[in-house]
């Protein structure tokens, strides 16, 4: 039997679903992927009559804000560079139109460009679940790093940090590929830079350098895999880093 499809009418009834089992689906980008295989329960929740796109705000990215926007919209241009140059780099145009923001961080994948300039700006992911009549709050780095969360939506993304930003990638090949490392640079306030490495840590967090210059963290906190060992990460982490802190100091 195939997947039976829910249209909730309310956030609360799409949060009662997901409770009772099914499988929240927002832009359904990894339903047309052979690289994200979806894996469905016997019924799927279309969150987009809930988590409408665009809601962009003092701050707040609505969930259901397609990475298409993100990467050029020009208040998060302006406010946040470095996550929008994350939303820019991944996949095709294709994928950026469906591919929502809530869906993203929901997905906690480890590869994800948005994961370190979300750490970078000090984001808070807002997530629904059963019960509660408002959303709960969690830092960005704690909600990808988290074991055994309950079912839940992911309805928006804070970013109380804004300040001037840059983001560097490096894959396996040209073109649309997951990232085997990454490394957004902020600056909050005009003050010392931030820097956060993405893609190399051994969950979906990303990884915060030591401090503001170009050394990374230390080999043993990063993963090693098929891609790329531990040293090798840690070796693109600096090279990067450098890229990132150049062109910081260029804007």
């Amino acid at each position: 039997m195939g997947t039976t499809w829910l249209v909730p009418h309310d956030l609360g009834h799409a949060v009662d679903l997901v409770a009772a089992g099914a499988t929240p689906v927002g832009g359904g980008v990894a339903l047309l992927s052979a690289a994200l295989p979806p894996r469905l329960a016997d019924s799927a929740v279309d969150l987009a009559p809930v988590l409408p796109a665009g809601q962009l705000g003092g701050g707040r990215l609505g969930a259901g804000t397609t990475l298409a926007r993100l990467a050029g919209d020009p208040q998060v241009r302006r406010w946040w560079p470095a996550l929008a140059a994350a939303a820019a780099a991944t996949g095709t145009p294709q994928v950026r139109a469906l591919a929502t923001l809530g869906g993203t961080v929901a997905a906690r994948l480890a590869t994800a460009d948005l994961a370190a300039p979300l750490v970078a700006y000090g984001a808070l992911v807002h997530v629904r679940t059963a019960g509660a009549d408002r959303a709960r709050e969690l830092p960005v780095r704690e909600y990808l790093g988290a074991a055994g969360l309950p079912p839940h939506i992911v309805v928006e993304v804070e970013l109380p940090v804004t300040g001037d930003g840059a983001y560097r990638r490096f894959a396996l090949r040209a073109g649309p590929a997951p990232a085997v490392a990454t490394v957004a640079a902020v600056r909050p306030g005009g003050g010392e830079p931030v820097l956060v490495a993405g893609a190399v840590g051994r969950d979906a967090a990303p990884v915060p350098f030591p401090g503001p210059g170009p050394e990374p963290p230390p080999a043993e906190l990063l993963r090693s895999d098929a891609r790329g060992s531990a040293g090798f990460r840690h070796a693109l982490l600096r090279a990067l880093a450098r890229e990132a802190i150049t062109e910081l100091e260029a804007t």
